[in-house]
């Protein structure tokens, strides 16, 4: 994600560490993080990595949420 060194910021459990975090890494971790009960895929290492985890995956429940919403509207609307 920018930067020199992967893993400084964010360790990502199921990616290579010998290469460079990509964004697709980033969002599949974070989508299986939230799908998957049991153990998260993505952690922070320093407590920026920490922020931008749980910006993440705030933001991705929110997706969820927007997204559900509409399929109920879209169920009531045919009810």
């Amino acid at each position: 994600m920018g930067q020199s060194q992967p893993g400084l910021v964010e360790k990502l459990c199921d990616a290579d560490p010998n290469k460079d975090i990509t964004g697709f890494d980033d969002y599949h971790s974070s989508i299986n993080t939230l799908l998957n009960k049991g153990k998260s895929t993505i952690v922070g290492v320093s407590r920026t990595g920490l922020m931008v985890v749980l910006t993440d995956l705030g933001m991705l429940i929110g997706l969820f949420a927007v997204a559900f919403t509409r399929i109920l509207q879209l169920t009531r609307a045919v009810i």
